[in-house]
């Protein structure tokens, strides 16, 4: 919001934290554009129709229902969190704001106050892609509250929302989206120069830029974009879970160039999906996780017992 325009909303919330409609809602990113741990990356164009699909809910029987949120993406009526009130996209990630129900709210409020960093995923069906590889429609039937997402930059997001139900009511519009890198609002040639890097291959002539060039920072008309500089360096700090597929020595001049891009712009830090020591340490556990679980497949597969115990050891 700019700082020439200003608005005062009287803010009504009780002793326990409620919004004036009664409820404990939480507001959290549930959907991003940038490519999650799946291998997936979501259009802008789909984006908005989460958007639209979260704010409209579920049809059912000529009724609308709230699309429901639920925990780490568990069934059973115990697992429901809340029921999503309202969505809208900010900086190339949608968010949803929920309204807790009473038997989760003082979990939630916990979790909340010790700096849990929880995030949120987004369940359904994927229907089509655009040419860029792109998931560009589908349909959503849930979203989870989770410390894991799909997509790593949302983790962290979600936060007490006090005045939720009064802006829904106050303002009735999405937050416009400030960047837009998607490789569907670029031509090829647009795509090449507006990215950090590109496969050799795209200059061979044998792939195309918007399946080889990866971390846009440009607007397709050549302007830098500080958004799209903040979220490169994100993604090159690892930001949605694991390195883009790039060569060691592209990564490093990657970051060169964000640097630079940083003091051009007058950006401050390191930018804001640089991960804490905290974090990573958190992440390598995670990762070192993961490949404990791949191995205990494999064993089950190869029934190499011996081979399990002697490597299980590497991690613990």
């Amino acid at each position: 919001m700019e700082d020439g325009f200003k608005f005062f909303m009287p803010i009504q919330k009780d002793i326990e934290g409620n919004n004036d409609d009664g409820l404990y809602h939480v507001k959290v990113g549930v959907a991003s554009g940038l490519e999650d741990k799946q291998g997936d990356t979501l259009s802008v164009n789909f984006l908005n129709k989460i958007v639209d699909q979260l704010k409209t809910g579920i049809s059912v029987e000529g009724s609308r229902l709230k699309i429901p949120m639920d925990d780490n993406h568990k069934t059973g009526l115990q697992s429901i969190v809340g029921a999503v009130h309202n969505a809208w996209i900010e900086k190339n990630k949608v968010f949803a704001d929920f309204a807790v129900a009473d038997d989760w709210k003082p979990t939630i409020q916990g979790l909340l106050k010790i700096g849990a960093k929880l995030g949120g995923s987004v369940k359904g069906k994927a229907t089509a892609k655009n040419d860029a590889g792109e998931i560009d429609d589908g349909f959503i039937s849930k979203i989870a509250l989770t410390d894991t997402p799909a997509a790593w930059d949302l983790r962290g997001t979600a936060e007490e929302c006090t005045m939720c139900s009064q802006i829904a009511k106050t303002l009735n519009y999405d937050i416009e989206k400030s960047w837009n890198g998607s490789a569907s609002n670029y031509t090829d040639e647009q795509y090449k120069t507006a990215t950090l890097w590109c496969d050799p291959a795209v200059a061979a002539g044998t792939m195309s830029a918007k399946s080889g060039c990866k971390l846009p920072v440009k607007d397709p008309d050549g302007t830098l974009n500080p958004d799209g500089v903040e979220a490169a360096w994100g993604a090159l700090n690892g930001s949605h879970g694991n390195m883009p597929s790039m060569p060691a020595s592209a990564i490093a001049s990657a970051k060169t160039k964000v640097t630079g891009y940083y003091k051009q712009l007058g950006l401050t830090g390191l930018g804001p999906l640089k991960k804490s020591d905290e974090d990573e340490e958190e992440l390598q556990i995670l990762r070192k996780f993961d490949e404990v679980i791949k191995l205990g497949i494999e064993t089950i597969k190869n029934r190499s017992w011996i081979v399990w115990q002697k490597k299980i050891g590497m991690f613990f």
